[in-house]
């Protein structure tokens, strides 16, 4: 096989059949913004960005289908610009919306779109849109840190260095190696027995499910979920999964959670220095137990994840098939729980970015992506699938998992199953609401209201 001619990652194969399957479905666009407030220069901006982009293999390729099935073509991408669209805030995020919304031919593209709004004086939005194929969500901070990084030195008149980004190939071969290894026949050995009992996933939503999704976000103080966690020897992701979890539980009272939970599917860190599509979405098994509390929780999630990272190279579809779940109907996981633990700290010679995801792949029941700012404030962005949630019923889970993850913190060693799932307004509606059926009354006897209402 030419240098110039690579296999697809396991990543990017299980994106091709999906996308081939569905070709309208525009959920594998994936995009960002970055929010720049300065005296941005714009010509050394658009350089920045095409000399990031230049030095990013995975954004120089062509997939092609042969009779062997598919390739990419490093070097044959077609062509692209910064384009610089000046228009109001509003406006520039119908754009980016509607660029998400349409479907993209994997064969033809374009598979990338870079674009520059200029929505007031001196605020810009920096917009990118990759297919899902090319780049993963860890790679988008390689890249918008590689063109911070570029635009500073133009801008300083310095050099900005070699790229640090390795080739394409490195986790392409990687990959090769390990699934002809004995260490994959090991990971598949542990999944098989972790799994082995094929545990019925919850999902806290259903119906059936539409392109594209629904969001809502908001922030919440972090720091007593953070308390409880470093008190167990936990993260704050192993506090946010175990919240998640138990969440789950209450919501549909199944006896197994089990999360969908994206590993970087990275070998070493020389692939950690590669932008491209490498993620794995696993199962995390955290069913609380009865009479467990949510400090136990944290604890065993923690542990899970754990294990889990360490089989994380065998491919999320190989275990489907393993659990004969392909065409059953079931599925690997429930609600998906994403920890944005990315740096996301840029800075433009001075001009500090501030970066908003915009769609991070196709969501199918709810998904809960979770950061933590230096301060220890929390942010929650729950998607959920429009053709299973409406906006008011996605809204209500967002206050009720925050009551409910407020509850948890406060009361650690509670057992789980004795903490308020619902709200105060819902409490208040279930407890009088709902009950509130007294009417007014004559003083008449049956027969004269009878008589009346016959008149």
């Amino acid at each position: 096989m030419p240098a110039d001619v690579l296999a697809l990652t396991g990543a990017q194969l299980g994106v091709w059949y999906a996308q081939r399957l569905d070709p309208a479905d525009p959920s594998f666009n994936v995009g960002q913004y970055v929010e720049l407030c300065g005296p941005l220069d714009l010509d050394l901006f658009g350089e920045a960005v095409r000399i990031g982009v230049g030095e990013t293999q995975a954004l120089n390729v062509r997939i092609v289908d042969g009779p062997d099935g598919p390739w990419q073509v490093i070097g044959e991408a077609p062509g692209w610009d910064l384009d610089v669209v000046r228009c109001d805030p509003e406006e520039a995020l119908r754009a980016m919306r509607a660029d998400l919304a349409t479907p993209v031919d994997v064969l033809t593209g374009p598979l990338l779109a870079e674009v520059l709004y200029e929505v007031g004086p001196q605020r810009y939005l920096w917009y990118q849109r990759f297919h899902h194929i090319l780049m993963d969500g860890y790679s988008f901070t390689l890249l918008a840190g590689r063109v911070a990084r570029i635009y500073t030195a133009l801008v300083g008149g310095r050099p900005y260095g070699d790229s640090p980004f390795g080739r394409l190939g490195a986790i392409v071969g990687q990959e090769i190696d390990y699934r002809a290894s004995g260490r994959r026949e090991q990971d598949r050995d542990w999944w098989r027995d972790h799994f082995g009992d094929r545990p019925e996933a919850a999902e806290i939503t259903s119906g059936a499910g539409e392109h594209g999704f629904l969001r809502e976000r908001t922030e919440f103080p972090g720091q007593a979920l953070l308390a409880v966690a470093k008190e167990v020897g936990g993260t704050w992701a192993d506090a946010v999964t175990a919240v998640t979890a138990a969440y789950t539980w209450r919501m549909t009272g199944a006896p197994d959670v089990v999360l969908g939970m994206p590993f970087a599917g990275r070998f070493g860190a020389a692939s950690t220095r590669v932008p491209g599509m490498a993620v794995n979405v696993l199962p995390v098994r955290v069913t609380p137990e009865r009479g467990e509390t949510f400090a136990d929780l944290v604890r065993r999630a923690a542990a899970e994840i754990v294990a889990v990272r360490a089989h994380q190279h065998y491919r999320g579809e190989d275990l489907q098939r393993d659990l004969d779940l392909v065409g059953s109907g079931r599925k690997l996981y429930g609600p998906s729980v994403n920890v944005k633990a990315f740096d996301y700290a840029l800075s433009f010679a001075g001009i500090d970015g501030v970066t908003r995801n915009l769609a991070a792949g196709p969501v199918d029941d709810l998904e809960f992506s979770f950061y933590k700012s230096p301060a220890d404030v929390l942010a929650v962005e729950l998607d959920g699938n429009p053709g299973k949630c409406s906006p008011e019923s996605l809204r209500a889970h967002l206050r009720r998992f925050l009551a409910f993850a407020e509850a948890l913190a406060v009361a650690p060693r509670t057992p789980i199953a004795e903490l308020p799932l619902i709200t105060s307004p819902e409490r208040d509606l279930v407890l009088d609401g709902w009950n509130a059926t007294g009417t007014p009354v004559t003083g008449a006897t049956v027969v004269e209201a009878f008589r009346a209402q016959a008149r």
